[in-house]
């Protein structure tokens, strides 16, 4: 967890501030290739960071589409997740908003 938040925002957690927020296990029939049934965990903590940042090690794609940190109020977050899940067949977008609900 540390080192992906760091490659893909930049900021730096302080590891003594983790602390476990919760999982959701989403099980659904697959939508791709042979497998039949997608099983998912995806865990969630809070956490406090530094002040410092570095500069995110992004992927040639996020490069592309421009990916940057931007802090937002929570009920934006919620909205704009909700929004952009109309274009996904997959819903975890939705998932997310959830969460931050």
């Amino acid at each position: 967890m540390l080192r992906e938040v760091k490659e893909e925002t930049g900021l730096i957690i302080i590891e003594d501030s983790i602390k476990e927020y919760g999982m959701i296990q989403e099980i659904r029939k697959s939508w791709h290739g042979n497998q039949e049934i997608f099983n998912q965990k995806s865990y969630y903590y809070f956490a406090e960071v530094e002040i410092d940042t570095v500069v995110p090690s992004l992927q040639n794609y996020e490069i592309e589409l421009e990916f940057m940190l931007e802090w937002v109020d929570i009920n934006h977050a919620i909205k704009t997740n909700i929004d952009l899940s109309k274009n996904y067949v997959s819903k975890f977008l939705l998932r997310e908003a959830e969460v931050l609900k």
